[in-house]
């Protein structure tokens, strides 16, 4: 551990409030994630610490600003941020501030910080969750958080999709509903498709080990971008109709397409996530539902469900789905959703009385047949809609030969995460 390094402890512990407990979970944390990588660099990497605070830290170190003034520079708001990614745990430590600083060093003297028990404590960063370590938090849900975790013996990285902890008949629903989307995603072996690894019926926190996607969601690629180019969508679409033709051969609905729930490779390939509102239909009983699925919550975002979801007491078919579907690719085109409003009901209110907006309107040299294609797919009667999506990959926008995906690169990824961050940072300081 180097003087910055120090530093960074020594502000965290004395200015910032850091807990003892904070402090060990962050170095559990450090440690899980990065091998050689100086605490300050990880900080860095993870979005928690900008070049500006890095380089006040350095000088520091390097003796051309002292401490007191060193760290009257710096902003707080980034180090709340890392608060917030921590454990939730009690501000207060009745541990003296000095010992926490060897935790990071070789003093054998310095006391052992206890260790939270993983049960019942609720999932933490830097701690076990059955055998998987979590090393950080992905996302959360309606059902539970979505972290990054590290494989014990293959060592290997993975998503932990964990419920929750609640009571009464609606936990015992959830946890129905978690297994339903492994059941499902065990089912669906299809690479743009997010593959599930197991499933563990945890006593509190029951939990799904999901594949671990190495890139933004189609959401967050928007927020940094404003809008994708039309080639990126179509090979985008192509994938994804590739995917849900698959599902839909299974008899699976989705229910909830949308940017958030597209995830995307550094590679360029697109994969489906996600599956906790689908459905079976045309199996009676399968999975606990029915065929009609009428035994299930109607779910969806608002701003991407079908209309006839929310008029009438139509099940969910593939053509619903091919809405959804629709809404995210001109969202992805445009930069915006088809339908806005002030809050959700405005939205799904705006959807079933206006006609679909045609994405050249916003974007006027998008290519004639893609602006069209999603017009078609926002229809509001269903049968307007095409059929299915193996008839979606025979329009002529997917027959032509596309060029190769060009992949995200390490220096366009860092600059899009950089800047996704600062964005973060921005909102929770207003």
């Amino acid at each position: 551990m180097n003087n910055a390094d120090s530093l960074v402890l020594e502000y965290l512990v004395s200015r910032a409030g850091f807990a003892g407990h904070q402090i060990e979970h962050l170095r559990r944390w450090w440690q899980a994630t990065a091998a050689e990588e100086t605490l300050l660099g990880f900080l860095q990497r993870q979005g928690l610490l900008s070049s500006p605070s890095m380089q006040i830290f350095q000088q520091i170190a390097g003796g051309h600003l002292t401490r007191g003034m060193g760290f009257t520079l710096l902003d707080p708001h980034e180090f709340l941020q890392i608060r917030r990614r921590l454990p939730e745990v009690t501000a207060a430590s009745e541990m003296d501030p000095k010992a926490t600083m060897t935790l990071f060093g070789s003093d054998e003297t310095a006391p052992e910080m206890p260790r939270l028990p993983v049960s019942p404590e609720p999932p933490r960063i830097g701690g076990f969750l059955g055998k998987y370590l979590l090393t950080e938090w992905l996302g959360k849900g309606a059902n539970g958080n979505v972290f990054r975790a590290l494989h014990p013996t293959l060592h290997i990285p993975v998503a932990i999709k964990v419920l929750n902890a609640g009571t009464g008949h609606d936990d015992h629903q959830r946890l129905e509903r978690l297994k339903i989307e492994a059941r499902l995603l065990a089912r669906l072996n299809h690479p743009n498709i997010v593959r599930v690894y197991d499933f563990e019926d945890h006593p509190q926190y029951p939990f799904l080990v999901l594949e671990h996607v190495n890139g933004p969601s189609l959401a967050e690629l928007i927020e940094q971008c404003g809008r994708i180019q039309p080639d990126r969508v179509i090979r985008l679409a192509k994938q994804l109709a590739e995917g849900l033709a698959a599902a839909h051969r299974l008899g699976v609905v989705h229910r909830d397409i949308k940017p958030a729930n597209v995830l995307l490779t550094r590679t360029g390939e697109v994969k489906l996530a996600d599956l906790g509102l689908a459905i079976m239909r045309r199996i009676p009983g399968s999975f606990g539902g029915t065929a009609s699925g009428e035994s299930v919550s109607r779910g969806g975002t608002a701003l991407y469900i079908a209309p006839e979801l929310v008029t009438s007491a139509s099940p969910p078919d593939e053509r619903s789905d091919m809405y959804s579907l629709g809404a995210t690719l001109f969202h992805a085109l445009t930069g915006r959703p088809p339908f806005e409003g002030s809050d959700p009901w405005q939205v799904i209110e705006n959807a079933v009385k206006q006609a679909p907006p045609c994405p050249r309107r916003f974007v006027p040299d998008l290519p004639p047949d893609l602006a069209e294609l999603v017009t078609r797919m926002l229809a509001k009667d269903p049968l307007c809609r095409p059929y299915s999506f193996v008839n979606l990959l025979l329009e002529p926008v997917f027959s032509g030969t596309l060029p190769p995906a060009r992949p995200i690169g390490s220096g366009l990824w860092t600059k899009l995460m950089q800047r996704w961050w600062r964005r973060q940072r921005r909102l929770q300081s207003v």
